[in-house]
């Protein structure tokens, strides 16, 4: 078993929370060859790959999937903060810090998650919050959610199902289709970086469960 950071908005990580969130579709990068028509997972102890292949040659070529596989975990980053008296000491230097004050282990000071605003008390008196760090810079100790890989498969992102769709957290007011709201929520994260839902691309698909 393997131990990987994920990344989630603030909008996916409420929906862990709510149970609403199983699954996860992630940009295979870089992209097969668009002529290359053909992407199969294959399962090794060393992880799961996607052997890719064009119909009428006998090229190919493999990309690892860095999520892991069956039975890895996985630790969510999400906008965060800590006690405003740190604000000026990088995730690295906090850690340092309360290790010399001889907390060996765990959570290193108060801590704050933006997505829901909770609040983790580490010690016996309130602190003030201070100000909010980037989730790409939040490092293991000031995680809260654990994630367990429960299947990893390769497919094109437009192949998705409702039933997907639900699962990656789509919540279907009004009666709508998660599947017509999925779309737009891939673009939010995807366009800007030249994988839009009208260009297809090939995706990980990484289901999973919350550990306690």
């Amino acid at each position: 078993m393997k131990e990987r950071p994920i990344l989630f908005s603030g909008e996916m990580v409420r929906a862990i929370l709510d149970g609403r969130k199983t699954m996860t579709r992630r940009v295979i990068k870089p992209q097969p060859p668009i002529s290359w028509d053909v992407c199969e997972p294959v399962e090794h102890t060393s992880g799961v790959f996607c052997f890719y292949r064009s119909s009428d040659t006998d090229f190919h070529g493999y990309k690892k999937c860095p999520y892991g596989q069956h039975g890895d975990r996985l630790w969510v980053k999400e906008t965060w903060a800590s006690m405003n008296s740190v604000d000026h000491l990088s995730p690295k230097d906090i850690e340092l810090l309360c290790r010399d004050a001889g907390y060996k282990t765990g959570p290193c000071g108060d801590l704050w998650y933006k997505a829901d605003n909770s609040y983790r008390q580490w010690g016996d008196d309130n602190q003030t919050k201070g100000k909010w760090r980037s989730s790409r810079f939040m490092p293991r100790w000031a995680s809260r959610i654990n994630l367990e890989v429960v299947s990893v498969r390769v497919e094109r992102v437009q192949d998705i199902s409702e039933d997907d769709a639900r699962a990656e957290g789509i919540s279907n007011p009004l009666g709508s289709l998660a599947l017509n709201i999925f779309p737009s929520l891939w673009d939010s994260i995807n366009l800007k970086r030249g994988y839009g839902w009208d260009t297809n691309p090939w995706v990980w698909v990484i289901e999973f469960k919350r550990l306690p």
